[in-house]
């Protein structure tokens, strides 16, 4: 048994990485970080909710009423040379225009 551990939250993987290094080689512990994992909630024709992290576990797309997943509200700041770039990236990634 590994015993207990904790959930917690970087502002990426090289974030992760440099936290892990330094916790190993400061306080000389031997650390075992997962993968980070993105959950999404399920509501099924029955009227219950899921809560999953891996796709292979969804119900038949019949018993799916809805579902949601997280999402970030951004203020994007940038000149003026990358807005339409940055503009065409949100909406590859569903993202919604307000204004400018």
């Amino acid at each position: 048994a590994l015993g207990f551990g904790f959930r917690c939250g970087f502002l990426g993987l090289l974030h992760m990485e440099v936290i892990l290094e330094r916790l190993e080689r400061e306080y000389d512990l031997d650390l075992i970080s997962t993968a980070p994992g993105v959950v999404y909630k399920v509501y099924k024709t029955d009227g219950t909710m899921m809560e999953l992290t891996n796709p292979s576990n969804l119900p038949e797309p019949t018993a799916i009423e809805r579902m949601e997943e997280p999402i970030v509200n951004a203020e994007i700041m940038v000149t003026t040379e990358f807005i339409g770039p940055i503009m065409q990236l949100c909406q590859e990634r569903r993202g919604r225009y307000i204004s400018t």
